[in-house]
């Protein structure tokens, strides 16, 4: 199978005819690029769940645990 890489100022090149470097290269590349998109797709939905779970948290938020507003980094645990 033939792959063409394309440069951002639109010059076409067939790996095939490059180095096994080269190659091997271009083949990172790939890699890469489709992690990073499933990564992506992953950190959308954590994203999406935390701001579910932040609009559960927030319903059970009652008047009887407000504190005074304090400078203090919040405690978690």
């Amino acid at each position: 199978m033939h792959y063409t890489y394309k440069t951002d100022d639109g010059t076409a090149y067939d790996v095939s005819l490059l180095s096994e470097q080269g190659q091997g290269l271009f083949s990172l590349i790939q890699h890469s690029v489709t992690k990073i998109k499933e990564l992506n797709k992953q950190i959308q939905v954590m994203q999406a769940g935390a701001t579910h779970i932040k609009a559960l948290f927030e319903a059970e938020l009652t008047d009887d645990a407000i504190v005074e507003d304090t400078d203090e980094e919040p405690e978690t645990n």
